[in-house]
């Protein structure tokens, strides 16, 4: 294909210059070695192969059917015109009636320009880029301009490609809160617990959820308890314990306990169902806009036809052809595409998934960062904050038991506690047994000793009430959002743990770095309490926080900041912040983030970190500088090859000579980036 000859060409090309600077002094063997295994590593990076895989894990098997036969036919039009414009070649340099072979695939690959060029002047009352498009195939066909005719298919025929390839991970990503649902749920029925698909389950029908399954409907526990994880939910971290009266939600976990559910909503009905149709009935609001070189391409249009009507009568019909054909047409949206798919290939190289590739020009206008506290800016893992001891116990002795308790569990807080315990070095007790209780909390035998560690709620179901020290320790806990972990001996309570959500380590970093990138101003929304979220606003030093909101309210403080003129980045990980997510101009989640969290948001941090955010910000201004010397260098020869027309008598040959070098420098700025990240890869090596 043409582009593809370009790419390499003015890859190449400015590989050999940059490494005769770059490498001068070394073994001339050893400098072709590097230069090889850069102009491979460049051709994998323009053509994404790393980024494909990656859109290709989040895709479901219809979705990546469907863009695999879109990417068939047009790769079967794309051959077609390539072996045109061959037919054409031998033609005008060997054997004209060969020339004529061309005639077929220049119109099998054209009926696209015709049908939308008509579609555009009848139905839409416009002229779009194809109507300049066909009539100069007209007029090349009509006048026997075969060769430049072919040469334009081939150009039209990448265009589409490189489109289509920037364009489908935009459409059609519809969030679908059921991909992970279970298809079928037990119910109980006269005692008896009956198998029955969820699509006929009924209002106030008894569900029984166990261990390790995912809930159905929501609901409200009428019997046992559970330890559920409603990450998926509400990007909280630390699973919740839920009892009788409790209500629970579609698409959590539970992880320990059997309860039983009364139905309250099943299907479409449910609270991550209706947040998923609320997201999926604005999902082409954004979608359904065109890239900025289509639009710019077709308001040209009407100028270009005006100027090559005027220029026939005065000029004669040569002169309004070359008018036509200096067009620049599809080479801004080919520069514009090629560009764009080499900086998501890059930002593929730091564990940065782009799915919308728009992402790009709004996040170098964005001046506002909203993050959503949990499971955002704070790790899944907590940390001990402080251990409270009840009289004459010590603090390591008692850490010592709950470490030894929890010693096989792998649930966050049981890592923070056995982590704590590592740190100060302590000697555990060998475990006897442990009985693992409905609920949080378990019994263990240590030392001959009966052992409890867990909730409030879990020391009540084994008889153990709080003294008044605990109590109002307990109270203090709950103001400052952390969690409170009980531990008892031989049915006596001798102390706490208190447990506070961990800072990401590079979160700090990240809020600092922003500043230096045109960002103004950072916002925390959460919905804990008051305390909690402005400690942790003023350990990192963001000034404006929103605490205690509710998950309907997040997209409303995104609408007010955007109608104080903000340009609003939105960083979450749960079902509830996706409404917010689709609102705000960009989001960002976390590569471990909700499966609705991934679908809506438009850039993925796959590394399940913020490390990467300044880089987002930075190949964003980056791309957006590239493209403006890109569009130069489209714009120039169209500007001359119409003036030309005019002024000083140029050809279609000069012309089309003048737009494919304009076409070679535009690739090549494209390419270079991505150039350049390969030979810094081969230096490293």
């Amino acid at each position: 294909m043409l582009v593809e000859l370009l790419v390499t060409a003015g890859g190449i090309a400015t590989g050999m210059t940059l490494y005769q600077k770059h490498l001068k002094g070394k073994h001339s063997g050893q400098w072709l070695e590097d230069l090889r295994r850069a102009t491979r590593r460049t051709s994998e990076l323009i053509f994404g192969n790393e980024r494909n895989q990656q859109l290709l894990s989040l895709s479901s098997e219809e979705e990546t059917d469907t863009r695999r036969k879109t990417e068939k036919i047009i790769n079967r039009k794309v051959a077609v015109s390539v072996i045109s414009t061959g037919f054409a070649t031998a033609g005008l340099f060997l054997y004209a009636p060969l020339g004529l072979l061309c005639l077929p695939g220049i119109i099998y690959v054209s009926k696209d320009i015709f049908v939308s060029g008509y579609r555009s002047l009848v139905h839409q009352r416009k002229a779009n880029v194809d109507v300049i498009s066909g009539l100069c195939k007209i007029f090349l066909l009509i006048s026997g301009h075969l060769f430049i005719c072919s040469t334009t298919t081939v150009i039209f025929a990448v265009n589409r490609k490189l489109l289509n390839k920037v364009k489908s991970n935009a459409k059609g990503n519809l969030v679908n809160v059921f991909r992970q649902q279970p298809r079928v749920a037990w119910v109980l029925q006269e005692g008896v617990e009956c198998e029955v698909p969820v699509a006929e389950l009924k209002q106030d029908a008894i569900v029984v959820v166990g261990a390790g399954e995912t809930i159905p409907v929501d609901g409200e526990i009428i019997s046992g308890s559970a330890y559920i994880d409603q990450h998926i939910l509400t990007g909280e971290s630390q699973p919740a314990e839920k009892s009788c009266g409790d209500q629970v939600f579609s698409a959590t976990i539970v992880l320990s306990g059997n309860i039983q559910i009364k139905v309250d909503k099943v299907g479409e009905q449910t609270t991550a169902a209706q947040i998923g149709m609320m997201l999926n009935q604005t999902a082409d609001i954004k979608t359904d806009q065109q890239l900025k070189a289509e639009e710019f391409s077709d308001k040209t249009v009407l100028p270009t036809l005006a100027l090559s009507a005027f220029a026939f009568p005065f000029f004669g019909p040569t002169s309004a052809l070359v008018i036509l054909q200096s067009h620049f047409k599809y080479r801004m949206n080919i520069v514009s595409a090629i560009g764009l798919l080499n900086y998501l290939n890059l930002a593929s190289q730091s564990k940065l998934l782009i799915k919308d590739g728009r992402a790009f020009e709004r996040i170098s206008s964005v001046d506002t960062v909203v993050f959503d506290k949990t499971g955002t800016l704070t790790e899944e893992m907590p940390q001990v904050a402080e251990i409270h001891v009840c009289a004459e116990n010590s603090a390591d002795n008692l850490l010592r038991y709950a470490a030894a308790a929890e010693g096989k569990q792998t649930h966050p807080i049981a890592r923070a506690i056995i982590a704590e315990a590592q740190v100060r070095e302590l000697d555990l007790p060998v475990l006897d047994e442990a009985e693992y209780q409905v609920g949080y909390g378990l019994s263990a035998r240590l030392d001959q000793r009966q052992v409890q560690v867990g909730s409030v709620r879990f020391m009540a179901l084994m008889g153990l009430d709080l003294s008044d020290e605990l109590q109002q320790c307990y109270d203090t806990c709950c103001d400052r959002g952390n969690t409170l972990i009980l531990v008892a001996v031989d049915n006596q309570l001798i102390g706490g743990i208190e447990l506070c959500p961990t800072i990401r380590p590079e979160a700090q970093e990240i809020i600092s770095g922003l500043s230096e990138r045109g960002v103004t101003a950072t916002y925390i929304i959460s919905g804990d309490h008051e305390a909690p979220t402005r400690k942790l606003a003023n350990t990192l030093g963001i000034k404006h926080y929103f605490a205690g909101v509710l998950p309907e309210q997040k997209a409303d403080l995104i609408k007010q900041l955007q109608s104080e003129g903000r340009s609003v980045c939105f960083i979450g990980d749960g079902i509830n912040d996706c409404i917010a997510m689709k609102q705000a101009d960009i989001s960002v989640s976390l590569g471990d983030a909700s499966t609705v969290a991934i679908d809506s948001s438009q850039v993925i941090l796959l590394d399940n970190s913020l490390k990467n955010l300044h880089r987002l910000f930075d190949l964003s201004k980056q791309f957006m500088k590239s493209t403006k010397i890109c569009a130069t260098a489209i714009l120039l020869p169209s500007i001359v090859g119409m003036s030309g027309a005019l002024f000083s008598g140029l050809g279609l040959a000069q012309v089309l000579l003048l737009s494919q070098l304009g076409l070679m420098v535009a690739v090549t700025t494209s390419v270079y980036p991505v150039l350049k990240h390969s030979l810094s890869e081969t230096d490293e090596k």
